[in-house]
């Protein structure tokens, strides 16, 4: 944060990029120089990704306010499921690339504004508070814009995204944007027992009951506090400090730690239909059902395809070629 300020940029607020599934950056990049398969590269477990970037945009936010995670709906429910529980404590800026150009192209600032603003419903990830989803990255290195370029002077290849305005108009003036409401009426514990666990992956400790209150800690899942008492939502700990306490549960018994739940699957081709179009600006063939198999091309926008089988998230093609299911439909 020191560097980042010693700069002299004006930063408003900072986003914990979340989307590494890998756990060694020299195997991703032979693999994605072609030198190695994507199944040779090593990969986090879900509970341990989701517990590095909760641990990560927790400590972010306690060092700076202004700050919340990026990430997307294939990240959540192909990597790291376990992510759902916890995404909607935080702003996020979504991913979602619904409508773009096949190829890069030269694009004026009006050009983008009058013919490329997304016009479909947002592909949310699961576990997310739609009400606090301020920003919508829409392209993905497709456009080069005016006044954007390289320290040679070339245009540069832009992610372009939009924010709503009233998180801008916070941000602008130094301040923290407000959370959604919480649920009106959510499970507290009952005050009758003084032991609980947190029933959540990890849970912020505070200096007092609410969120305008300083994180001074965090306590994992399934650890053992003593409650003295609880004042709404909130539950006052024996060491003084408080905690959320919906994410608390007696400890009579102690539940085994709960199973992570599956990813969700995308919805698939009906199997008794064989005739699709891709429903997304481009999608990558792969000579296998998963993304650790070699991209061997790409389909573009209403390309007909013929569906052999489905086999989980994954379409075989009649040439013996796979593509993602859920980017091809019946309907072009």
């Amino acid at each position: 944060m020191q560097e980042i300020s010693s700069t002299g940029l004006p930063v408003k607020f900072i986003w914990a990029d979340q989307e590494q599934w890998w756990t060694s950056w020299s195997a991703w990049s032979s693999a994605r120089r072609g030198e190695i398969p994507y199944s040779a590269v090593p990969r986090g477990s879900p509970a341990n990704i989701s517990q590095h970037n909760r641990i990560f945009a927790g400590a972010l936010q306690a060092i700076y306010p202004q700050s919340g995670v990026y990430t997307n709906y294939g990240f959540v429910t192909t990597w790291a499921s376990p992510v759902r529980e916890w995404l909607g404590l935080f702003p996020l800026w979504v991913a979602h690339y619904g409508r773009q150009p096949k190829t890069p192209i030269d694009c004026t600032w009006e050009a983008l504004q009058k013919e490329w603003l997304p016009n479909y419903p947002l592909l949310v990830p699961p576990g997310a508070k739609e009400e606090w989803i301020v920003g919508h990255q829409f392209t993905g290195d497709a456009f080069r814009l005016p006044g954007v370029s390289d320290a040679s002077g070339h245009n540069m290849l832009l992610d372009v995204s939009i924010f709503s305005e009233k998180f801008l108009n916070v941000i602008s003036t130094g301040q923290v944007p407000p959370k959604p409401p919480e649920d009106p009426n959510p499970p507290v514990p009952p005050p009758g027992a003084p032991e609980y666990y947190v029933n959540v992956p990890i849970l912020n400790v505070r200096d007092g009951p609410g969120t305008e209150f300083k994180i001074i800690g965090w306590l994992n899942r399934n650890t053992t506090v003593k409650v003295v008492e609880i004042q709404g939502n909130w539950a006052h700990l024996e060491n003084g400090t408080w905690t959320y306490a919906p994410y608390l549960t007696p400890t009579t018994p102690l539940p085994p730690v709960p199973p992570v739940d599956p990813p969700i699957d995308p919805p698939q081709p009906p199997k008794d239909k064989q005739e699709f179009y891709v429903n997304v600006p481009a999608v990558n063939v792969r000579s296998g059902p998963g993304t650790e198999f070699n991209i061997v091309g790409k389909l573009y926008q209403n390309t007909k395809v013929h569906v052999v089988e489905n086999q989980g998230q994954w379409a075989r093609l009649d040439n013996d070629t796979w593509v993602f299911a859920a980017y091809i439909s019946q309907v072009a």
